[in-house]
Order: structure tokens, then sequence, then C-alpha cells
């Protein structure tokens, strides 16, 4: 009898080594399976955040893009505005020019009021596309909207006071297109 329970018992003992191995033998299998997959999956997952990454970085560099090529286009509009705009103000000086000699030459007052009417429809013109004349006589002078072109030593005047306006100058909205050229008192 002791030799049979051995032998159930070694008989058991294999058949739970067996099962235990194939047990194992399965979970092995299994494991590495499992594994794979679940690398796989994580690498897809990985892949895909990687591209989400990229595309959210060209979509920040398209609209930066798009913001600087905005702005340029503005800046290039603005300096063809400015400079068209600064084309036309040698013809304001001769249409003001013209004004100052016809007066002091005592010219017909129809001909003096036609000049007038030009000149104020030019400046109205000029005005509504936001240009300005600059302030001169009795100003301080600034070398942001005057260039000094003679100097005078009046002690009856303030120091860098503007004494005569030799050009007129104008800006656009906040843009000098054209420095006032000037008289300047320094004493």
């Amino acid at each position: 009898m002791r030799d049979e329970i051995a032998d159930l018992t070694e008989k058991e003992l294999d058949i739970e080594i067996i099962e235990e191995s194939a047990e194992t033998n399965r979970a092995q299998n299994k494991k590495p399976k499992k594994k794979k997959p679940l690398t796989k999956l994580q690498q897809a997952q990985n892949d895909i955040k990687e591209l989400n990454d990229k595309d959210l970085r060209r979509l920040a560099e398209f609209e930066n893009y798009k913001k600087r090529t905005l702005r340029e286009t503005q800046r290039a509009l603005i300096r063809v505005e400015d400079s068209a705009v600064a084309s036309f103000l040698p013809l304001l000086d001769d249409i003001q020019r013209t004004l100052l000699s016809a007066r002091e030459h005592k010219a017909d007052d129809s001909f003096i009021s036609g000049i007038e009417l030009i000149k104020d429809n030019f400046e109205n013109i000029l005005e509504s596309r936001g240009v300005s004349a600059i302030e001169t006589v009795g100003e301080e002078f600034d070398p942001e909207f005057h260039e000094a072109m003679l100097v005078s030593n009046d002690a009856k005047q303030k120091n860098n006071i503007i004494l005569e306006e030799l050009e007129k100058g104008y800006k656009h909205n906040d843009r000098v297109l054209r420095h006032a050229k000037v008289k300047v008192n320094k004493i």
C-alpha cells in the first residue's frame, strides 16, 4: 500500500509538475505575445503623440508665418502710401509758392481765389489720408520733426525756439514724411 501511495504521490507530483510546467509554458508563451502587442500599442501611441506634436508645431509655425507675412505686408503698404503721399508734397509747395507770389504781385482776385481753392482742396485730400503739417514757429526745436537749416542768436527769444519756417514739414499719421526746415534760436 505504501508503494501504491508512493506511486500515487509520484504520479500526482508528476501531474502537478506537468500542470505547473504547462502553466509556466503558457504563461511564458502568453507573456511575450502580450508584451509585443502592448509594446506595439505603446509604440503606436507614442508615434501618434509625436505626429500630433509635429502637427501642432507646424500649425504654430504656419500661424506665425501668416502673422509675420501680414505684418510685413502692412508695413510695405504703409511705406508705399508714405512714398506716394510724399511725392505730392513738392506739388503742394509749388501751389503755396504760386499763391504767395500772386498775392505779392497783386494778381487778379479771381486768380488768387482759384489758387486758394486748389490749395485748400489739395490739403483736404491729404488731411483725409492722415497727413498733417508739422508745427514750427514758436515751438521748441525737436530733431524728430524739425531740421535746423539756420541758427540765430536772439537774446529776446528763448533758447531752442523755432524762429522761422523755411520749408513746411509733414507727418502721415505719426510718421514723418518730411522734416520741417527751420531757423532756430541758440543763445
